[in-house]
This record gives structure tokens, sequence and C-alpha cells, in this order.
């Protein structure tokens, strides 16, 4: 706030009113409709092209310098996109999906611009993830207790705001790992501000421990400790560690208070389902699904340009499986983009995740531990991409475009020319 009132009182008004549709997607996008249905799709192509808008008309001008070679691997893993959905055998729908990745590109290059020209408004982006995650949490707490027998209820698959209680769960695990700044912050001695985030921490594991997410599980938990690095001396990472097998412990202690009424569910959940017969049955069916999306790939000519952006959920509705997507972003680049356009997206993945830890490492950035939980959040993502729908739902994509956003600010301004 300090920061901000630095600033003239015409160019405040300018921030607060693009923070006000920046809460609009980060913040409350999970209330305007559950799912990944391609209406939902529209409504937050609809939110990000407002966000946008608003930040064109806000703030001018708009320019950010990135190198010239990951400048041309971006317009042409676009450029590529397009082609595939010209030569998908389903335009409309492939052209939908591609639609939804041109403009979280735009979002994210925008938002990476605002951020670093106005770097107080990092720890806002922050919090509003933060408070739109508690916000949905609140509402199913209110929800479920309303309910006049919770027994008939089906947690799994009738819970608000999202078409499969999974979804919740990866949205838990992001929020685990951004607040994993409290623990960095306590362990640097920044008694003062890491103790909201800190308890703020324990009830979102304790969300993703009664979700039974065991990808979600996975990822908050590699992603948390990979941050262990970014604190320097031996007394701040075992005192970070510490921390954070705290909040891991004091969630799974909490999540056996929460109801659970499906058999997905829960730490025992979990246990269960780790102790099954056969991969594909530990895996919950997903080798039997990479192995039939594997097959989609029919011709040369699809391994070049792929089947088309989201023609996957059409082939699986047609073979009877109960899946939109490959549960796999490596295999959903290849069926999407074919070969090359899979390349070409993990080589801008790669040089983004480079860039943010190289930010990292100078300990000169510009939102301290709150960039380092960016950076974490974006690791979680793409970790539970390797087995689920992290690159298909629109809500983990948004995350990943502002935690993208926060990578790719740099301590100055000729970071990331370097």
């Amino acid at each position: 706030m300090k920061i901000l009132s630095k600033e003239p009182c015409e160019q405040i008004w300018r921030i607060y009113s693009y923070l006000i549709v920046l809460t609009l997607l980060l913040g409350l996008q999970a209330f305007f409709h559950p799912g990944n249905t391609p209406d939902y799709r529209i409504v937050v192509i609809s939110l990000q092209l407002i966000v946008i808008v608003t930040g064109s008309l806000c703030f001018q001008p708009l320019y950010l310098e990135i190198p010239q070679r990951f400048k041309i691997l971006v317009i042409l893993w676009l450029a590529w996109g397009w082609i595939c959905v010209a030569t998908s055998a389903y335009p409309i729908v492939s052209c939908l999906r591609q639609m939804e990745w041109t403009v979280l590109t735009i979002f994210i290059i925008q938002l990476t611009i605002i951020l670093q020209r106005y770097p107080s408004l990092g720890k806002r982006v922050f919090w509003i993830i933060i408070g739109g995650f508690f916000l949905v949490c609140g509402d199913i707490v209110i929800f479920l207790s309303i309910l006049p027998n919770l027994s008939g209820f089906n947690l799994a698959t009738d819970i608000p705001h999202f078409t499969n209680i999974r979804h919740f769960g990866a949205y838990a695990a992001i929020v685990c790992v951004l607040l994993a700044v409290g623990s960095i912050q306590l362990s640097a001695s920044k008694l003062q501000k890491g103790h909201l985030p800190f308890l703020l921490s324990s009830i979102a594991w304790s969300i993703l421990f009664w979700n039974g997410s065991r990808t979600g599980l996975l990822a908050a938990s590699i992603s948390t400790f990979y941050l262990t690095p970014y604190l320097k001396s031996i007394k701040e990472r075992i005192s970070y560690i510490t921390l954070a097998c705290a909040t891991i412990f004091i969630g799974l202690c909490l999540s056996f208070c929460s109801p659970t009424n499906n058999a997905s569910m829960g730490w025992d959940s979990v246990l269960a389902r780790n102790a099954r017969e056969g991969l594909d049955a530990i895996s919950s069916g997903r080798i039997t699904l990479w192995h039939f999306a594997i097959k989609c790939l029919t011709s040369p000519k699809e391994l070049i340009v792929g089947i088309g952006p989201d023609v996957f959920r059409i082939k699986a509705f047609q073979a009877h499986i109960p899946f939109v997507q490959p549960h796999n972003m490596i295999i959903q680049s290849v069926l999407e983009w074919g070969v090359p356009g899979a390349i070409m997206f993990g080589g801008i993945l790669l040089t983004i995740l480079w860039h943010g830890w190289q930010c990292m490492s100078t300990r000169k950035s510009v939102f301290s531990s709150y960039q380092v939980a960016g950076y974490g959040g974006g690791i979680s993502i793409l970790i539970m991409g390797l087995f689920d729908g992290a690159m298909y739902h629109s809500l983990q994509l948004t995350m990943l475009g502002a935690c993208t956003a926060m990578m790719l600010v740099s301590p100055n301004n000729n970071h990331f020319k370097r």
C-alpha cells in the first residue's frame, strides 16, 4: 500500500480497476460455472479478455523485453497450433481450445509487464488467488452444513463448483505450495509476516488430504520441498523443512475431522489405492487410457499436426471412455499439436522455468519469497500435468498463467535479456 500511495491518484485508480477485474479471473473463477465444458471455456476466455482489455486501457505503453529467440518460439508455437486447428477433423472444437491457449498467452505477457512495472502488485495477485480458494472452501462448508442428509450426497461428483472433487484437490495443491511462503518467511525470521500463511497452509493441506488426490499430494509435497535451495543457510533450510513438515502433519490430523462418504476420499483411500495389484489398477486406469490416447495417432500426418486441439474428447466419447483428456500433458501436447508442436511447447516451459530459477537464485527478486512461491506453484501444476488434466482444465491453466507471470518478472529489466 505504501508503494501504491506514491503513485498519482489517477494511476492508483487504474491499478485498482485492474485488480478488480483480475479478481474475477484469479479469485472468483470457480463461482461462475463448474467443470470443463465448452461453455465454461467461453466464460474463462471472456474473463481473460476483459482483464486484457482493462490492462491495455489502464497501462500504456505495454512492452516486454524478452530474448528474440524466445519470442520467435512462442509465435511459432501459437501459429503451429492454428495450423493444427485448420487440419483438424473438428475445427470448431479445436478452434475454441486453441483460442483458450492464445488468449492465455496474451494474458500472461500482459500480467508480466504490469508486475514488472508495479512489483507491489505481485503480493496482491498472490492474495487474490489465496482468498479466492478460501472463499470457495467457505461456500462448500456452508453448502454441506445445510444439507439435510449428507450420507445421501455424493461428495466425489456433486460437490459445488467442480464436476469432480479431484479438481478441487488440484486447486488445493496449488494453494498449498503458494502458501509455503509462510514457512519461507518464518524460517527467515520474518515472524510478523509468516504466521497467517503458515496457518492457512495447514488448512489447505487438510483439504488436500481430505480430498484424497494422490497426484495433488505428490505435486504439493515435491514442490514444497523443491523450494528449499532458495534458503541459503543450513539453519534456514532446516527450519523451513521442519515448518513444512509441521504444516503437512497438522493438515493430515485436521483431515480426519472432515466428513467423507465416498471410498475415493481421505487418507485411507490413498493408502488403499496404492495397495492395489497391478500398475494399471494402482494408476486408476491411466495406463490403459494412455495406450488408447497413443493409438489415436493413426497416421504420419497426425504425428506432425496431431489430431487437433480437444479432439481427444470426441475420440474418447466415441469409444465410451469416461475421460475428456489423456491425463498426461506430454501425450496431450502431441495429440493436440503433433510432435513439432509438443517440442516447441516443452521448450517454452523449460525456458520459463530456467528464467524463474535464475531470478530466484539472485535473491534480488521484486517479489522476494512470493515469487519463489509462485515458482513452486508452477512446478506443482507441471507435476500434476504428468498424471492429471492440469494442462487441460481452465482453472488450473489460469493459475499456471499467474504463476508463470510471477516467474517471468525479473529483479531488473535487463535480467531476462541476458
